[in-house]
C-alpha cells in the first residue's frame, strides 16, 4: 500500500506445500497490512513505527489461528517479513549521523524472507536480512515462523528480528521469499 511519504510492504510464505500453508500465509499478510494500514498514521517517529509492526506481527498469528482449533484441524504456518517505509521528519529517535538519510524502513522478520536494499549512489544491491539464517537448525529450516508450530500453538519466535535501516533519495527497498532468494544473487541485480 503507497501513500505520499510512506509505503506499507509484506510478503509472507506458507511453510510448507498446500492450502493449510497457503491460506496461513495470505491471513497473515492480509492482517499485517490491514493493521499497519489502520493505524500508520499515529506514527509519530521511527520507534512509535517499531512499534506498531511488533503489533502488526501479533495479529498476523491471531489470524492465522482465527476460527480455527489446532487440537482438532490442521493449521498451516508462514514466514513474514514486513514493514513501512516512511519519510524520517525531524525525527528524534533516529540516530545522531543519519541525517543525509530522508527516509527510513521499519520492519520485522520472522523466518527466511528477505529484504535487499538498493543504494542509489553506488548502484548496488545489499541484503539488509543478512542473519536471518543464523539460527536454522538444517538447509529446510526456515529458522522460525507465525501459527502453531511449537508446544501449546505457539509460533516460533527464534529469528525473529526488528530493524531499522536508513535510506536516502532514490534508494529502494525490495522483499521477496525464499523462493526467489534462493535462486538470486544480489550481484546479479
Amino acid at each position: 500500500k503507497f501513500y505520499s511519504n510512506r509505503a506499507i510492504l509484506c510478503v509472507a510464505d506458507g511453510c510448507n506445500w498446500g492450502t493449510h500453508p497457503r491460506d496461513a500465509a495470505v491471513a497473515a499478510k492480509n492482517s499485517f497490512i490491514k493493521y499497519i494500514n489502520n493505524h500508520q498514521g499515529e506514527i509519530k517517529n521511527v520507534q512509535y513505527a517499531g512499534g506498531l509492526v511488533l503489533r502488526a506481527f501479533s495479529m498476523a498469528n491471531a489470524a492465522i489461528l482465527e476460527n480455527k482449533n489446532p487440537e482438532l484441524e490442521k493449521v498451516g504456518t508462514t514466514t513474514l517479513l514486513g514493514g513501512i517505509v516512511l519519510e524520517l521528519v525531524d525525527d528524534e529517535s533516529v540516530d545522531e549521523g543519519v541525517d543525509e538519510y530522508k527516509w527510513g524502513f521499519v520492519y520485522g522478520s520472522i523466518g527466511d524472507c528477505k529484504a535487499f536494499h538498493y543504494c542509489s549512489r553506488k548502484k548496488r544491491f545489499s541484503d539488509i536480512t543478512s542473519t536471518n539464517r543464523n539460527f536454522s537448525k538444517n538447509a529446510s529450516d526456515c529458522g522460525g515462523r507465525l501459527g502453531p508450530h511449537l508446544p501449546g500453538n505457539l509460533p516460533d519466535l527464534r529469528n525473529l528480528e526488528l530493524g531499522f535501516f536508513p535510506l536516502r533519495e532514490g534508494d529502494l527497498i525490495m522483499i521477496v521469499s525464499d523462493g526467489v532468494h534462493d535462486n538470486l544473487e544480489p550481484k546479479q541485480l
